[in-house]
């Protein structure tokens, strides 16, 4: 294992080609490294393309491993060497530069590590690569920095998300220690490879018409190339040779003095990722014509900055030249006006730019990433759907990333802050959970931990993807998913204690078994009870693993209006009695609407109010059909969590008649909305409301104490005060802030 220095952040950069080959992507490479040197630990992997070349060295501070056998065609090995290499290295970043083989390289090396920050340098207009490879790389990277507005369009067409634009650089300074230099009349100049996509033909063809208007003209091309012989041979052939001097490759630092000696330079690219020569050659204080091809545009402001023509037109190419050469004020205001803008190209600006993307995307990737996994979600409603929205947005607050996969109605809802990705519920039961799992799949990757909120829907998922991935799994029970199951198939007759100790038929067996191994590989558990904790423990799951963190809730909607108009909104009249559950049986809603005929005799302005959908209700329909009650017993159905608010405002009793309740959240929020409230002695009910102190308990199904209960309550209004002040003294034990710093400890502790 390759250790970094422990006193800096570790940069690794992939740069296939590296010194002593030292292009424009390289040199970018070179003065970025050299500035950032006493901030990071950089380590540059490229080919070791020459045996002559130690494999490793230190060249200034900076280490630069050189990795294959030493042969020429190592650029072809380096896409699978450099990510294997990596693997072995400590690092807090990945920068690859240049989107070829260094991009494949980052590609490969991301498909086994998400957890890395990485950024990609865009640097040329054409690539040869197949379309959907070339998709590919755009797509791995965290960030992608674009050396131009025409690479970051591309980038963003091939569906990169995080795009920006830093332009290479130019060091100034050189330029302004050459002010000695002499320039030489009509010297034109062009730095370039020589190879076709450069388009210098096009250029020496324009040379002839040139020379008919300044005999003495003269063409300076440096650079070397596979085009070096055809085109010394084209100058030959239009007789110019001696006019046309090809220079070859220089030293870097001898290009300066070229540019000013020069009084006109001239880029005639094909295609072009930026055009660095441009910005060299404004910085020499000579003016400029490029082709109006990739980055180009972005250097030159034409007829102000430079002069911008078509590629492959030697025609304008001419004209833009004498241009130039004919008219010195012209020339001048060109010159001028590109050295106002050249302070953006310094490298020293450049390399700070690139130390904040550096700082943010190590930042970033420090920051705690988890994954709620959750059966429902809003728009759907119930303790569960609140919960994990609520949590989330505390999280994000607390600068944790979220993100959220639920089974959804919907496709879009909500505008979060954080992403909500949405498993279409209407696909078939088996497909649907496939493709959360495959959702989870993708996600979990970048993720440190999974929050699960259920141990079926969502809990089998995330512990298989907890495995695979080798990620803590934190689940939170809220119930016995196969009591549940048994309860809503008619199976079941026991309450979910005694339930807890017999055998059923296969079915519930099997998601029984599910269930418990989902708890006891997770890494944590969370519970919102001392009673689910007790039902948790008889499956065998270790005490220590066991968390209890209550629910919490808050008043998230104003309702500035009076009870009455909050009736008028709902269309109920009179004195309401709210229930509020999915319609299953042990819901007990049909306890409810059973006693309304003798709550009627004693009060015929009682109205009992039933919100949330389930399979009871065709059967709830019937009963109170039979019971000629349909003008006093109103089934809402489904709504959105947003309107809940409303139906707590208008009522004046909230009854749960449930068999079963791990820690209800409608009991909160009732509370909240300053209902006096009437619960079963279940689950944990008595962890929320203590008997006569702030509210009625009542034995599950007992319909004289249900009746009994509403009646004394109608009745005895200093009695309902008494409740409604008790429960804000008891919410204080069930605030949010207690609940996401206890969930955020728990978290921590895994």
């Amino acid at each position: 294992m390759i250790s970094p220095s422990p006193s800096k952040k570790t940069i690794l950069i992939f740069s296939c080609f590296y010194d002593p080959l030292i292009g424009g992507a390289e040199r970018y490479v070179k003065e970025i490294t050299e500035r950032l040197k006493d901030k990071y630990k950089f380590l540059i992997l490229t080919s070791w393309f020459s045996r002559k070349l130690p494999r490793r060295e230190n060249k200034d501070g900076i280490e630069i491993l050189r990795l294959g056998f030493g042969f020429k065609f190592d650029k072809y090995l380096y896409p699978i060497l450099a990510p294997l290499k990596s693997f072995s290295i400590k690092k807090d970043l990945i920068h690859a530069v240049l989107e070829s083989y260094a991009a494949l390289a980052l590609f490969f090396y991301r498909l086994f590590d998400k957890k890395t920050p990485t950024l990609l340098t865009l640097q040329s207009e054409k690539v040869r690569m197949p379309k959907f490879l070339f998709k590919k790389i755009h797509q791995a990277p965290d960030k992608i920095q674009a050396i131009s507005t025409a690479l970051a369009k591309r980038a963003k067409a091939f569906g990169a998300k995080d795009v920006f634009v830093i332009p290479n650089g130019v060091d100034l300074d050189v330029f302004n220690n050459l002010n000695f230099v002499k320039k030489e009349k009509h010297r034109i100049i062009c730095v370039a490879r020589l190879d076709k996509v450069k388009g210098v033909k096009y250029l020496i063809d324009a040379m002839p018409k040139i020379l008919e208007k300044f005999s003495d003209a003269k063409l300076v091309l440096i650079g070397d190339g596979s085009e070096k012989k055809n085109l010394k041979s084209q100058a030959l052939n239009l007789k110019i040779d001696k006019v046309v001097e090809f220079k070859g490759a220089l030293p870097y630092e001898k290009i300066p003095e070229e540019l000013i000696k020069s009084e006109v330079f001239v880029l005639p690219s094909i295609s072009e990722g930026m055009g660095i020569a441009i910005v060299e050659a404004q910085a020499a204080g000579i003016p400029v014509i490029g082709t109006n091809v990739g980055g180009i545009p972005d250097l030159i402001e034409d007829g102000k900055t430079g002069i911008l023509v078509e590629p492959k037109n030697s025609e304008e190419i001419a004209k833009a030249v004498i241009k130039i050469l004919s008219n010195p004020e012209f020339a001048e205001k060109l010159v001028e006006n590109a050295k106002r803008n050249l302070k953006k190209y310094h490298w020293r600006e450049i390399a700070l730019k690139i130390k904040e993307i550096y700082e943010q995307l190590i930042k970033n990737s420090e920051r705690v990433k988890i994954l709620i996994a959750t059966g429902i979600f809003p728009p759907d409603i119930g303790g569960p759907a609140t919960y994990s929205e609520k949590l989330a947005q505390e999280f994000k607050k607390r600068g944790i990333d979220i993100e959220v996969v639920c089974y959804s109605d919907v496709k879009e809802y909500g505008d979060y802050d954080f992403p909500v990705f949405r498993i279409w519920r209407k696909h078939p039961r088996g497909i649907r959970h496939f493709l959360y799992f495959l959702k989870l799949l993708k996600i979990g990757k970048k993720t440190h931990l999974i929050y699960a909120q259920d141990l079926i829907s969502a809990g089998i998922p995330a512990l298989l993807v907890s495995k695979f991935l080798k990620k803590k799994l934190i689940v939170k029970i809220v119930g016995d998913y196969a009591w549940e199951t048994g309860q809503r198939k008619s199976k079941v007759k026991e309450n979910l204690e005694d339930f807890q100790n017999k055998k059923y038929n296969f079915w519930i067996e099997f998601i029984r078994s599910f269930q418990k191994i989902v708890a006891k590989k997770a890494d944590k558990i969370i519970v919102p009870s001392q009673y689910l904790k007790k039902i948790v423990l008889l499956w065998g799951v270790r005490e220590e693993k066991i968390t209890v963190i209550y629910n919490a809730v808050e008043k998230t909607f104003d309702m500035p209006i009076s009870k009455k108009e909050a009736k008028k909104k709902i269309n109920v009249e009179g004195d309401i009695i709210l229930s509020i559950g999915r319609l299953t049986p042990w819901k007990g809603f049909s306890a409810l609407i059973e006693i309304m005929p003798d709550l009627l005799k004693e009060n015929p302005k009682f109205r009992l109010v039933i919100v949330g959908e389930g399979q009871e209700e065709k059967n709830l329909k019937s009963q109170i059909s039979n019971l000629k009650i349909e003008n006093e017993v109103k089934l809402v159905g489904k709504i959105f969590h947003k309107e809940i608010p409303l139906y707590f405002k208008a009522s004046d009793i909230f009854v749960l008649n449930s068999e079963y309740e791990g820690l209800s959240h409608v009991v909160l929020e009732a509370m909240q909305f300053e209902i006096p409230i009437i619960a079963s002695n279940r689950g944990g009910n008595p962890e929320l409301i203590q008997d006569d102190f702030n509210g009625i308990l009542i034995e599950y199904n007992n319909k004289e104490q249900i009746k009994n209960a509403i009646l004394k309550l109608w009745r005895d209004k200093n009695l309902q005060q008494k409740f409604i002040q008790n429960s804000k003294e008891k919410l204080k034990e069930f605030s949010w802030e207690n609940l996401v710093e206890k969930t955020f400890k728990t978290l921590q502790s895994i």
